[in-house]
């Protein structure tokens, strides 16, 4: 079992255990100072030494664009670091992924939330089910089954909860009951679960990482707005109907959205042909469009290029004596001429 440095210091004497001293002292994640007396100090060294409380953890996770940050990385920052990961999760101000093969958690930076107020509002009546427990019975105003399901958050004034998912009243829960690790979801939980918390439409149980009744008292209030992350869960729905008709691979949405294209999409659900949009055109006035319909019925002027000094290279000597020479001048004399001032110029330099 593994035991920390205040353990060891009561039970261990390292002095007397040269090789635990070796390991410590062969340790990177150890550090060794010493006192006045010149006995020597060991002190553990987190991986992550600038996290230090709960802002200084998301900057960090933010911070982070190569993956996640191991919550295993994360768990011996400070005092209090699991609590604030709990309560981040929960909120959803960080993504929690579950990798497939160890089980573990890494945490990603969410970025900008999408949040979606209910039309439902909170009461401001309200039932703590037992002392220190985390879990409150909530009065809503309307029904909240349309909008959530167990599990996802749900933010009551400045607090985030959960939909309660308990089927027992044990902080022990199955897997099949346990918070998901999203802030939504698609579908409910396992169907053999069978809820110990209240959720129909005039109440919902909700859960907090931490709670304490002054939290309470000071977040829930007669109408007080409730809000979720995402799109409502009859939309959602929606998409999920309709998301199975659109390919997953890239190149097969890329061929059907030309076949689309290809066949103009022309006739509606009842075989109907659509008719293009009438573009209104905006009057200009009657001065305007006379000037405009003159300049129409008026022949294009021609264009009419300077060809007089198309050949000659040396742009320099446009205007002067040898640069009306070079252009008057026949093929021999222009190149006599092109000699000399390549030769003259050369002179010069």
């Amino acid at each position: 079992e593994a035991m920390g440095f205040m353990e060891m210091e009561k039970i261990i004497d390292v002095r007397k255990e040269p090789e635990l001293e070796q390991m410590l002292k062969e340790n990177d994640w150890v550090q060794i100072d010493l006192d006045d007396e010149g006995e020597r100090l060991y002190s553990y060294i987190p991986r992550h030494e600038n996290i230090i409380d709960r802002a200084s953890l998301l900057s960090r996770i933010e911070a982070q664009t190569n993956g996640g940050i191991p919550i295993t990385e994360l768990e011996d920052c400070y005092d209090g670091v699991i609590d604030d990961i709990e309560d981040c999760i929960v909120s959803g101000q960080v993504i929690a992924i579950q990798h497939g093969t160890n089980h573990s958690i890494s945490l990603f930076a969410r970025g900008d939330n999408y949040l979606v107020q209910l039309q439902a509002k909170a009461s401001d009546t309200f039932e703590i089910m037992e002392e220190d427990d985390s879990t409150i019975i909530l009065q809503t105003t309307e029904s909240c089954l349309p909008d959530l399901r167990r599990g996802d958050a749900l933010r009551v004034g400045q607090r985030w909860y959960r939909v309660s998912s308990r089927v027992n009243k044990s902080k022990n829960q199955p897997m099949r009951a346990k918070r998901p690790l999203s802030v939504s979801s698609n579908a409910d939980m396992h169907s053999a679960n069978v809820y110990c918390d209240p959720f129909d439409n005039t109440q919902i149980s909700l859960q907090a990482a931490s709670m304490n009744d002054d939290d309470i008292q000071h977040n829930i209030s007669a109408n007080t707005f409730l809000t979720r992350h995402g799109i409502s869960n009859d939309i959602r729905s929606l998409w999920l109907e309709t998301a199975a008709a659109v390919p997953t691979d890239r190149i097969d949405l890329q061929n059907r959205l030309a076949e689309v294209r290809r066949s103009g999409n022309t006739t509606t659900n009842s075989g109907a042909t659509k008719k293009r949009p009438h573009i209104e055109t905006r009057w200009l006035g009657a001065d305007a469009a006379r000037e405009k319909a003159q300049a129409a019925n008026e022949p294009k002027k021609r264009r009419i290029n300077n060809t007089r000094y198309l050949r000659l290279t040396n742009t320099h000597l446009i205007g002067t004596d040898i640069g009306n020479a070079i252009v008057g001048s026949d093929d021999r004399t222009k190149h006599l001429v092109s000699q000399k001032v390549t030769s003259t110029s050369s002179k010069k330099i």
